[in-house]
């Protein structure tokens, strides 16, 4: 009986035992915004312009701990202004990687330059591509739908007598040695407006066709959507959504039963702050004709927040991440949702210091049903030193950076006694006494807004003396303190740091 116990107990706990790998980390290598990531069966790889020279491409390989292992530089001096990564552009298909970016000679002129490369990173071949005669082409993402072919999508620039210039919808297919199959440009003919049509994701379904989906870029912006046959390109229809003080674009992901899921971003007013637009997340389904169904609103109403993409998660839900833009400061996100619409968690991230920029750019789901995000960091206290980093944020299936973030709900102890803390707010010297009551042994841990646990003391006794905690080295916020008695919850207390 007792070897049945202990057989049951590590079943019970193995995949404790295991463990998700979580970590918040920068490096000084690339740096450059729209940070391209690839997750592999051994860790992780990045590509991203170097901060430093930004004619200068930083491949990185990582393991799974997120410790780096290696960096191959190739350098596009040639390029007559400079390159720019393109997003979602960085994929391995037969133990090649494939990777794209647009190369800019000045202003909207600018080319899609692809890159083949082996194993360990060196060049097997390149090649270029403009979309017949347009002044320029960029590109904002690429997918394959197949081991020898794949699709891109952006915009293409062309000017339009008297003065404006005009953005079309981009979408192409190449095989793998970068030869063109077919190319579609979808114009804006609005007559009076500049810009027009971008093209942010790909969505490649189960029905021989492919969705494309990204916003209008003018006054008031729009979120559009579009699906093409990819054997030919040819455009079974094209659907434009405004709300009414305008949209910030939509991504999606296929259903498999003939819809797609999506979110889109609208825009919405926040009458506290002069002429300032927020935003919301706004959740739902297109079938396969284009008709339009929304479910559910996520997140906040009153901020400026962004998704950067959309995923279907291994347990049958969806996930998306991106980043906020709170008085000035950008900061993350990740939300999980399900199919319905209903929310099942959200979750804030930063790195180091909250005011600082951490910007989520990419996301996929790790076999282990966590989440690797990718992005830049800027250290405004230069704390870690002047310069954009770039950013990995490794979550667990709770989207935890510190494990066990989502254990919210504990038994309460019921003693006598009340915890006093003075000052609050303050400058982060806060007294703690515990009076009306005797003394006691407590845990005590204090988190901040995202979850992560800064200060931990599981011996921490409690009278009517004075107990210190020092959160001096913290920056301004607000932070919760929770004092626990035998695994049971004893209080809370918001802690203010100014």
């Amino acid at each position: 009986m007792y070897l049945m116990r202990i057989l049951l107990l590590l079943i019970l706990v193995s995949p404790c035992l295991q463990g998700q790998t979580v970590f918040n980390r920068t490096y000084r290598i690339g740096g450059n915004n729209f940070t391209e990531l690839l997750v592999t069966d051994t860790g992780y790889v990045s590509a991203a312009l170097d901060d430093d020279n930004v004619k200068r491409l930083d491949f990185s390989v990582y393991d799974l701990q997120g410790n780096p292992l290696d960096t191959v530089q190739h350098d596009f001096n040639n390029v007559g202004y400079l390159p720019e990564n393109c997003g979602k552009c960085l994929h391995e298909v037969n133990h090649s990687l494939y990777y794209a970016q647009s190369h800019f000679d000045a202003g909207d002129s600018a080319y899609v330059h692809f890159l083949k490369l082996d194993a360990n990173l060196n060049l097997l071949d390149s090649g270029n591509y403009v979309y017949r005669d347009s002044l320029g082409t960029q590109i904002y993402a690429m997918a394959f739908d197949s081991d020898s072919t794949f699709l891109i999508t952006g915009y293409t620039f062309r000017k339009k007598p008297p003065l404006l210039g005009k953005y079309d919808l981009l979408v192409a297919k190449f095989d793998t040695a970068f030869n063109l199959l077919w190319e579609k440009g979808i114009e804006d003919n609005r007559p009076n407006e500049d810009l027009g049509y971008i093209g942010l994701d790909i969505t490649v379904d189960h029905y021989n066709s492919v969705l494309i989906s990204g916003y209008g870029k003018y006054g008031p912006n729009s979120s559009i959507v579009a699906r093409f046959r990819r054997s030919d390109g040819y455009m079974h229809w094209f659907r434009e959504y405004v709300g009414p003080l305008g949209d910030a674009g939509m991504y999606t992901s296929d259903n498999g039963d003939g819809t797609y899921q999506f979110v889109r971003h609208v825009n919405t007013a926040q009458t506290s702050t002069k002429g300032t637009l927020y935003n919301k997340i706004v959740t739902g389904t297109i079938d396969s004709t284009g008709s339009y169904s929304q479910l559910s609103t996520l997140g906040p109403n009153d901020q400026m927040i962004f998704t950067t993409d959309l995923i279907p998660t291994s347990d049958g839900n969806f996930y998306a991440a991106g980043f906020t833009n709170i008085n000035g400061a950008r900061n993350s996100f990740g939300l999980k949702f399900a199919p319905n619409g209903d929310s099942l968690w959200m979750r804030y991230y930063y790195h180091e210091d909250q005011p600082d920029h951490s910007q989520v750019e990419i996301f996929f789901e790790t076999p282990d049903s966590g989440f690797i995000h990718a992005g830049y960091y800027v250290d405004l206290f230069q704390s870690a030193g002047t310069g954009v980093f770039t950013w990995l944020l490794k979550t667990d299936q709770y989207g935890c950076d510190s494990i066990g973030c989502h254990k919210v709900g504990l038994y309460e102890a019921h003693i006598p006694g009340l915890l006093e803390v003075f000052p609050n707010p303050s400058t982060g010297d806060f007294r703690l006494s515990w009076t009306y009551g005797p003394p006691e042994t407590f845990a005590l841990t204090i988190q901040d807004v995202s979850g992560k646990v800064i200060y931990r003391d599981d011996t921490a006794f409690l009278s009517e003396q004075d107990y210190n905690v020092d959160l001096r080295q913290h920056p301004p916020g607000v932070y919760l303190l929770h004092l626990t008695l035998d695994g049971k919850h004893v209080v809370s207390r918001k802690l203010v740091v100014f």
